[in-house]
């Protein structure tokens, strides 16, 4: 396994145009989550919080160590990345547009 002394990258890539339903403007959030060698980590989990609503999505990374969310209100979220083996990512203040 790794050792707990590693990191997690998450590259988040957020949707240009949102995506309206109902009036509600929506965005998908996604990305890949790497260690610090570059490495894609398989089966982290990625926890979206609406800093606003307070409502979660969680996402678990693939194969490839990518991950994409359901489709999100827009607003600002704090995204936190973890997996065995790795010190917890939380990267605050992701504007989802």
């Amino acid at each position: 396994m790794f050792p707990s002394s590693r990191f997690l990258t998450a590259v988040l890539i957020l949707a240009a145009a949102p995506i309206l339903r109902s009036q509600v403007e929506q965005g998908i959030l996604l990305g890949t989550v790497s260690d610090q060698s570059g490495a894609r980590v398989t089966g982290a989990t990625v926890t979206m919080a609406n800093l606003s609503t307070n409502v979660t999505h969680v996402a678990r990374t693939g194969a490839d160590g990518g991950f994409r969310s359901v489709p999100l209100r827009t607003g600002v979220y704090s995204v936190s990345v973890e997996a065995a083996g790795f010190k917890k990512l939380v990267r605050s203040g992701v504007t989802l547009q």
